[in-house]
């Protein structure tokens, strides 16, 4: 057995011994392995007293200083504590105080819970006396607790302390630390614990999320209850995907912005100018942008339609130009003069162009042949016969050549035949 008993008894108001005894026979009710029993509440020459089970082992808090655990070994305990704390809860029995120095281990290195909210306020004063430089409970302080809001102590308030405890197992250190009681609070009330894992990046993931869901500043984001936490934990120790998950960045942004108002309306109003010059920009970017896009779509349909063109025309050409059906012009098809017109690119227009001239210089060359074929032929005529002078009885000399001139040995020109017939003699 053990004995518990304060030794100044003045140094208790009246209405700290009523709480004495009054949490003291909460905790007394309480039948569980992992919390230490309470046999007996009672009062000897004034001074009150508990007699308990005694446990032969040491504090967590003095385990934790010689080093820290593994892992699985810090979930396994803080595991054991959150099953202490539901059979507590389901008894309506809150603890209210939960840190290393109230748990025990024994000789196996089993958790067991004590003080039931005893002597917290005697103890916290005698910590922050001392300089405020070690501070004890304050550093597990559930945010609820901190504001002095009495009227939201419940479960949650030792949701949060178990979820300080796994951090301190984790990382060596409560999740905040202060010079001063005050700026501690101030902490406690608006600031987020720092990761495990930028502390030590060699903790586990999934103890880090579990740590930090106890530790949310609202107590609704926290486990339901104790009962879901070690299901948590347990799941970790067996190698099973845990449930919680880690908070977002919207959602840190939305607790931090509740938790800070005026400093979340300022960061606002500058998000919302920069927003404005920026949404003017973009805007303007982004009409520019859907410009181009435009162009360049028509550019692309124009460049589709214009090798269609070339296609069709260089059929037309080769179909029409390069081999004319029998009996007609080369350009006599409509639907290949239709598609010549179609086709106004530069390109296509010299190219067309080019054979358009030789196509018209053929077409000439055709319809003079046609015309030349259409003209009638001449019939064959009898050769042309000269007439001839008759002589005085009608009849017709004989045939001479009109040009046929004697020539005399000295060169005179010898009487045509004629000037014979008319008696002509020569000299």
């Amino acid at each position: 057995m053990a004995l518990k008993t304060f030794l100044d008894p003045a140094a208790i108001s009246a209405d700290g011994l009523a709480r004495f005894r009054r949490e003291a026979g909460a905790a007394g009710r309480l039948k569980d392995p992992r919390i230490v029993t309470v046999h007996e509440v009672g009062e000897h020459e004034g001074r009150p007293f508990i007699v308990m089970e005694l446990i032969e082992g040491e504090s967590l808090e003095a385990f934790l200083r010689r080093g820290l655990p593994p892992p699985h070994r810090a979930a396994e305990i803080v595991r054991e504590l959150a099953l202490a704390l539901a059979h507590a809860h389901e008894r309506g029995v809150i603890h209210r105080d939960v840190k290393p120095e109230n748990v025990l281990l024994d000789g196996e290195g089993l958790p067991h819970l004590t003080d039931f909210g005893l002597a917290r306020e005697i103890a916290d004063t005698e910590r922050l006396t001392a300089s405020g430089a070690i501070l004890g409970t304050p550093s597990y302080m559930a945010p609820e607790q901190a504001s002095g809001s009495l009227g939201q102590h419940g479960p949650p308030c030792d949701i949060y302390g178990l979820g300080g405890l796994l951090y301190r197992s984790l990382v060596g250190r409560p999740p905040f630390v202060a010079p001063s009681l005050k700026v501690l609070i101030k902490r406690i009330l608006f600031d987020e614990p720092t990761p495990p894992r930028k502390l030590d990046p060699s903790v586990a993931v999934d103890l880090e999320t579990i740590a930090l869901r106890c530790l949310n500043k609202e107590p609704a984001r926290r486990y339901p209850d104790a009962n879901a936490l070690a299901e948590d934990l347990g799941r970790f120790v067996e190698g099973r995907p845990i449930l919680a998950r880690p908070p977002g960045r919207l959602e840190r942004l939305g607790l931090s912005a509740r938790r800070n108002p005026a400093a979340s309306v300022a960061l606002l109003a500058l998000a919302l100018s920069l927003a404005g010059g920026t949404g003017v920009l973009g805007v303007s970017l982004s009409r520019e942008a859907r410009q181009r896009r435009a162009d360049d779509a028509r550019a692309e349909t124009a460049r589709v339609q214009d090798e269609q063109r070339r296609a069709r025309v260089a059929d037309v050409l080769h179909r029409v130009g390069r081999a004319p059906a029998p009996g007609r012009p080369p350009l006599a098809d409509k639907e290949a003069l239709n598609t010549l017109v179609e086709c106004r690119h530069p390109e296509t227009v010299a190219v067309l162009s080019r054979e358009l001239k030789a196509l018209a210089a053929e077409l000439a060359s055709v319809r003079r042949e046609q015309r030349l074929q259409a003209l009638p032929r001449p019939r064959p005529q009898p050769p042309k016969r000269t007439a001839r002078a008759l002589d005085r009885g009608g009849h017709a000399p004989p045939f001479r050549p009109a040009l046929s001139c004697p020539i005399w040995s000295r060169g005179s020109v010898l009487p045509s035949p004629g000037s014979a017939h008319r008696g002509a003699s020569p000299s």
